[in-house]
């Protein structure tokens, strides 16, 4: 399967969506588009929906950290949502969710 995000916007959010592999040759058209995000002149939080994503690595938590550093920059924030345990127990390990908030559905996150 090929790589892509599918985003699209709510009232007070951004969700990226992203559909395959988050590994190192994703990294980087990922990091683009949270980049042009980021960018954005608005309050809206940034929520990463990873319901069609299976696999995460080192790369892709990079760029997500860079992300939450920008967005938090202009008061924003960068929230998660998965259903998926192996997914958030990498989110654990890594210790991302002590300054992520994660949750199962994008609705979940933004009322956190």
């Amino acid at each position: 399967m090929d790589f892509h995000l599918e985003i699209s916007r709510r009232p007070g959010a951004v969700v990226v969506a992203p559909v395959g592999d988050l590994d190192v040759y994703s990294a980087e058209p990922l990091r683009e588009a949270l980049t042009e995000l980021t960018a954005e002149d608005t309050r809206d939080a940034v929520v990463i929906d990873l319901a069609g994503s299976d696999f995460i690595d080192s790369s892709a938590l990079g760029v997500l950290v860079g992300t939450m550093k920008k967005l938090a920059e202009s008061e924003r924030r960068l929230a998660i949502a998965s259903t998926k345990p192996h997914l958030v127990k990498i989110l654990r390990i890594t210790r991302l969710t002590d300054v992520i908030p994660v949750g199962h559905t994008v609705d979940a996150v933004l009322e956190q």
